[in-house]
């Protein structure tokens, strides 16, 4: 039985959704995918119709990973499904009714702009931790997750975050993991991904650091999409 594969929800509103007014194209093909563009809800869905969901694998990794950059360039604002999210059409137009709210403002939030990521190796000097009182509220929880997040950037990755506040939107800081420190995502307008970079090469030459910084992207924003699909 035939499944549906979902790559991302697409939102053609905007004044680049439609480059020159051209026709919606109805499917076009990927790394050897055909995918197809479906309207579910008012909302439309980038899908790939599968007998079975792909195996777990680095090419089938890097293969979503292509699909998502390719509608990226294509359409203003994308939300990149995770991997494995595979619905038949019913439950699809089900979970986007349900929740048409969530996803509008999460195209809102990602309208126009990119991810751009920043991993930092080691070993390096780590920035000063700060006290965290123990949560009274739910405010307190998360306040205190951000100041977490910021004690374990190292020094050097403290610095760039301060020289790129201009152009961010959004932010996102994960723990590091093996050789990474800390990775930063940084939501920002697509059409400062050069500016970007060019103020993360200024402030890294101020840093005497023994540590590893890389800057990737512009991306799909990865990681300013909330959980929508199963």
């Amino acid at each position: 039985m035939s499944a549906t594969y979902v790559y991302a929800l697409i939102d053609f509103r905007g004044p680049s959704a439609r480059p020159g007014g051209s026709r919606l194209p109805p499917s076009f093909h990927v790394d050897g995918h055909r995918i197809d563009l479906i309207e579910v809800g008012g909302v439309w869905a980038a899908i790939e119709e599968t007998d079975e969901p792909p195996e777990l694998s680095e090419q089938s990794l890097r293969s979503q990973h292509r699909v998502a950059v390719v509608l990226a360039h294509r359409f203003d604002a994308t939300l990149p499904a995770r991997f494995g999210a595979v619905v038949d059409r019913l439950e699809l137009a089900r979970i986007v009714t349900a929740r048409r709210q969530r996803i509008q403002r999460a195209f809102e939030a990602v309208r126009g702009r990119a991810q751009m990521t920043l991993r930092v190796f080691g070993p390096g000097p780590m920035a000063d931790r700060r006290s965290v009182r123990p949560p009274r509220t739910g405010t307190d929880y998360l306040q205190g997750r951000r100041e977490a997040a910021r004690a374990r950037l190292p020094v050097a990755g403290a610095a760039i975050r301060r020289a790129v506040r201009p152009l961010v939107q959004r932010e996102r800081v994960e723990a590091g993991r093996g050789l990474v420190q800390a990775t930063v995502h940084h939501l920002i307008q697509r059409s400062c991904a050069a500016e970007y970079k060019s103020l993360v090469r200024q402030a890294l030459a101020k840093q005497q650091s023994t540590g590893q910084i890389v800057v990737s992207g512009p991306w799909p924003p990865f990681a300013f999409v909330p959980a929508l699909l199963p």
